[in-house]
């Protein structure tokens, strides 16, 4: 969901089948943002199947965005990891777990949990016990950012859900800086014209 004041910004939304959904939201100076919401295979078989059409709308989203100069975004449930042995409960694996998140090193992203809070333990998703009790299970649910704009981003958390949404997942959320988006020139010189004109 995306908040009124921020829909309004929104110009163009593009899909990949119910997986993958790329929204553009455009600001005053030629500023673009683009957030792409994916939803990763969650069975190994339908990933080896279908994940690689996947892979493949985003990385196509991804590389037309940069040739445009857009901000990218990639955010969602990635049913993987890069690390698991830092982001799964007892795990001692230390491979990237899917094409997706590979893809997104590749390209130049970051993770923001692990730009802001290091190798901090934390966990987005949870399992029952036999006793019905909620237990973590891995930090499948993440935001990554281009380390072109990383020093734009001022908080990366995670924010517990169990009783707001009644879910298995915790919410991963992340604060930026959008001072350099809306204070640039191109911004300032449309805005000193359109002054002028009023005058």
């Amino acid at each position: 969901m995306i908040e009124h004041s921020l829909a309004q910004h929104i110009y163009k939304i593009e899909k990949f089948q119910d997986r993958g959904l790329a929204i553009y939201l455009s600001f005053r100076g030629k500023v673009t943002i683009q957030i792409i919401g994916i939803y990763e295979y969650a069975n190994k078989t339908e990933r080896r199947k279908c994940g690689k059409a996947l892979t493949s709308w985003i990385n196509e989203q991804i590389t037309n965005a940069q040739k445009k100069h857009h901000i990218p975004l990639v955010m969602g449930d990635f049913n993987g990891v890069v690390n698991p042995k830092i982001d799964r409960v007892n795990s001692n694996l230390k491979k990237t777990e899917t094409k997706i998140l590979e893809t997104l090193q590749y390209k130049g992203f970051q993770d923001c949990y692990r730009l802001i809070n290091g190798r901090e333990r934390k966990f987005t998703f949870y399992k029952q016990d036999l006793d019905h009790n909620r237990r973590p299970a891995s930090r499948i649910d993440q935001i990554w950012i281009l380390m072109d704009h990383a020093n734009n981003l001022i908080n990366a958390k995670i924010v517990d859900t169990e009783f707001s949404a009644f879910s298995d997942h915790n919410a991963m959320t992340i604060n930026i800086n959008n001072r350099k988006y809306t204070n640039n020139k191109q911004y300032n010189k449309n805005r000193r014209h359109r002054r002028i004109k009023r005058l």
